[in-house]
């Protein structure tokens, strides 16, 4: 079986050096500990700052943590407000990695950059890809071109496919229901979450989601409410796959 958790920590910024101390609380320290007590092992994050990811992965012996910034030019990098939105959707994975890749997506017109991780992981429930995202916040021209790529992304993918991400979208949303119904012939289903992801959304329905290809048999999936998490304005969600049923 395959314990997978999906979750936008919401970094707390320092511009100049972010630490992941929020409220006398080490962030980093207490995300490391619950991944080691429930046998995490993937680890699919959004709001990823590198010097949070470095600090993850140094509690994590046996992890390695993959994903790029989504900004790359060193001279943009220095500057201040870059810094602080400077983030990746880093996956980190005890299982072998096989291949990775960062791809970056449309944007415009939304300003900021947004990235895709994938990896092809040869695991406990076999070769699988897992893709990690978080789409534009506001803008739904944006939000569109990039479930459209996603799309493109997929259709070449041979392998059973776990899709995670902060889609900043509702099951309201027809952008979303579009994406949706096109994985659907693709063998891809949207996972039913139970209740909010965003801890401040006005309705009891999530924004982050779970897609699996339909041959995964999954056992369990859950929004986590653990008072030891309670530093992001995100719930993560613990998804347990059991194996491949193709």
């Amino acid at each position: 079986m395959m314990r997978l958790l999906t979750f936008n920590i919401r970094n707390r910024y320092e511009v100049d050096n972010y630490t992941g101390i929020y409220r006398k609380k080490d962030t980093v320290k207490l995300l490391a500990k619950f991944i080691k007590e429930n046998k995490i092992d993937v680890l699919c994050t959004q709001e990823m700052t590198e010097i949070y990811k470095e600090r993850l992965i140094s509690y994590l012996d046996d992890y390695v943590a993959l994903g790029n910034l989504r900004f790359k030019s060193k001279f943009l990098i220095k500057l201040k407000q870059i810094r602080r939105y400077n983030e990746s959707v880093a996956i980190f994975t005890k299982e072998k990695v096989m291949e990775n890749w960062t791809i970056k997506m449309p944007s415009f017109p939304d300003i900021l950059p947004r990235v895709v991780t994938i990896l092809k992981l040869d695991s406990k429930i076999g070769q699988v890809i897992i893709m990690n995202t978080h789409l534009s916040a506001y803008n739904k021209i944006s939000k569109k071109r990039q479930v459209k790529y996603l799309l493109k992304l997929i259709k070449k993918i041979k392998y059973p496919i776990i899709l995670t991400g902060d889609f900043n979208m509702n099951i309201r949303s027809d952008v979303l229901n579009y994406f949706i119904n096109e994985l659907k012939k693709l063998n891809i289903k949207h996972l039913d979450i139970k209740g909010r992801t965003f801890k401040k959304s006005k309705c009891n329905m999530p924004i982050d989601h779970i897609f699996v290809s339909n041959n995964l048999n999954i056992k369990n999936i859950e929004v986590i409410k653990d008072d030891t998490l309670n530093f992001s304005d995100h719930y993560p969600i613990l998804l347990e796959i059991i194996d491949n049923i193709s």
